[in-house]
Parts: structure tokens; sequence; C-alpha cells
């Protein structure tokens, strides 16, 4: 198995990018037709026609700001632009024609990783200029197809059925070079919170981000991480840490001599066992704890007993396996 990482959805190019709340979840915005050489005909939806996602526990996003499409997301120029709704996460389905991101499609085998990731900022806090990349999705290859290898017949068929939601088969424009990577449906996943693969340049503005020093070491993924040029993952320890970090395996924490503050934060937020209180209690000490481990346990388990929390036991089995194994990257 390898993996692929890919960016992947609007960013300062297209003048936005995604907005990404406070608990961690987001809403991934598409690209837009630019339409500096053809005009798009076929494809009719715009922003407006993107309904928004779920942000917390369920509760529609719509009850919490009012919002109901992604159009408030961006600014009123673009609202109503034609949208490039790729990849797509109904059928699982991503095309590429332009190099060097076709070929790496073409090296994709079944079984596979494709991950996405996107531009993100902070939407909760506007004065927050600082913005990353964070990881949103991923197939488990199922099979690729080359368009420029099919018959005309064969063609006509997959646009009809396999491949009838993705963008470049919906789309006016040519088709020649393109390459067509597809999930397995019932393992290929968007995730409900997004993971942060970068940090500030603290140094300047070109580029405004690197690859965290968190993510270098868990994925050994290179510094500068740009949208051109995908991002390779073969090594067998680096592919384990990925699938962990995704969630498609379970990270045996009594094994870990440490875990990075990024991955933490991701194991938090997806386990379904805990409640939300629940989930930042176990943050919060575990991130705060500073007076040794015997104090820190009375500590914790006084504070516990203040609670009544139902999933005592899971958060045990957090201070448990993870005490003093945080490591925050300052």
């Amino acid at each position: 198995m390898k993996a692929l990482l890919l960016r992947v959805g609007i960013d300062q190019g297209y003048g936005a990018l995604s907005p990404i709340f406070a608990d961690d979840m987001y809403e991934y915005i598409p690209i837009y037709y630019k339409d500096k050489k053809l005009k798009e005909e076929n494809e009719k939806r715009t922003y407006k026609d993107l309904r928004c996602k779920y942000r917390d526990d369920g509760a529609d996003i719509t009850k919490i700001t009012g919002h109901t499409n992604l159009s408030v997301y961006l600014p009123e120029s673009i609202r109503e632009k034609k949208i490039h709704l790729d990849p797509e996460f109904e059928t699982f389905t991503y095309g590429e024609p332009t190099y060097p991101k076709r070929n790496a499609l073409l090296k994709l085998e079944k079984g596979d990783l494709l991950v996405f990731y996107l531009g993100g900022k902070n939407w909760d806090d506007q004065s927050d200029n600082e913005y990353g990349v964070y990881i949103f999705a991923y197939f488990v290859i199922d099979k690729t197809i080359d368009w420029n290898s099919l018959s005309e017949k064969e063609q006509k068929q997959l646009s009809k059925n396999e491949l009838k939601n993705n963008a470049h088969i919906i789309s006016s424009k040519p088709r020649t070079n393109l390459v067509v990577a597809i999930g397995d449906k019932k393992k290929s996943k968007k995730l409900k919170y997004c993971i942060k693969i970068s940090e500030p340049n603290l140094n300047g503005n070109n580029p405004k981000y690197f690859a965290s020093r968190e993510m270098k070491e868990l994925l050994g993924i290179r510094e500068h991480i740009t949208r051109a040029i995908p991002l390779w993952i073969t090594e067998v320890k680096y592919l384990n840490n990925l699938t962990q970090l995704l969630g498609i395996d379970k990270t045996d924490l009594s094994t870990i001599d440490e875990i990075g503050i990024t991955h933490f934060i991701n194991m938090i937020n997806t386990d379904s066992k805990l409640t939300k209180k629940e989930k930042d209690f176990v943050f919060n000490f575990l991130t705060s704890a500073e007076y040794g481990e015997e104090n820190d346990r009375i500590n914790f388990e006084s504070d516990l007993d203040g609670y009544n929390f139902k999933n005592t036991e899971r958060i045990r089995y957090y201070f448990r396996n993870l005490y003093g194994k945080i490591k925050t990257y300052h």
C-alpha cells in the first residue's frame, strides 16, 4: 500500500478559503470555473446550491448560524460562480487532466490511499489571519480510469453510470488526458473533523506555512507543501501512522511513548464513546497537568469525582495511557 496526498478545494487564488471552526469541524468549499478559455455550459450549480453540512454533534449548522448554503462563507463577487465539485463524496470520484497530478493518479492501485487536504481559515475568529492546510477526506482506491485509453462506447457508458457525478464528466469542457480515481464506497470517507497538517512560517509570508513539525515526524512528508506538487507516503511506519491518524486503524495507546498534540486532539474528537464535556475534560486535564504524576493523579481523580460523567473508565483509560506523553511542539 502507498498513499497520495493532494490539495483540493478553493484557495486564495480563487479569492477565499474553506472555513474551519473552533471545534475542528469545517466546510469543504470546492473551486469554481474561471472560464478563461472555454465557458462552462453544462454545470448549472453555484455555491448557493451547496447546502451547509453539520457542525457539532448532529446539530444542523443552520440552527446555529442561520446559514443554509456555502455562499455565506464567500465574498459576494463569487457566490454565484459555477462550481467544480471535485472530488465528490456521493460516489467518491476525483478527476485530474493536468500534470503532475494526472500522472500521480495513474500510479494508484486498488487498496492505496488518496488523501485530500484543503486550505482553511479560522472562521469563528475573523481577527485571526493565520491559515493552513487540513486533511478532510480519503479514498481507499477501488480503481483508476484513464479516459484516453477508453473506446467511445466505454466513455459513454461510464459517463451515464459510474462517473456520472464527477465534475469533469458533468462539465462541457474537453476530457482529454483525464484520469479519474474511484474510491471504494464502503471504505472511503469524508471526515467529520479536519486534521491540521501545517504551521505558520514565522519568518515571512513566502510561503505562509510549512508542513508542521508533528506531521513531518508522523507522516514523513516534506516541509514545503504546495498545491501543485503531490505528496507521497510509501514507508510502512509512516503509512501505519497515517491510517491511525485517519481512524482506519486503531492506535494502541499502551504501546506508545508519545503522541503529537494534533493526533491527540483528533483521537479525542473522534471518540464516539465520550460526550463533548467528557472530551473537553480529557483534553484540558492532560494538556495542563504539571504538578508531578502523583499529585496530578490525585487531582485527576478529585476532579473526575466532581463531575457526573458516565464514561469514567474511558476517561481513566486516556489518563493512564497518555499522561506525560503528549508532545506539543512549542
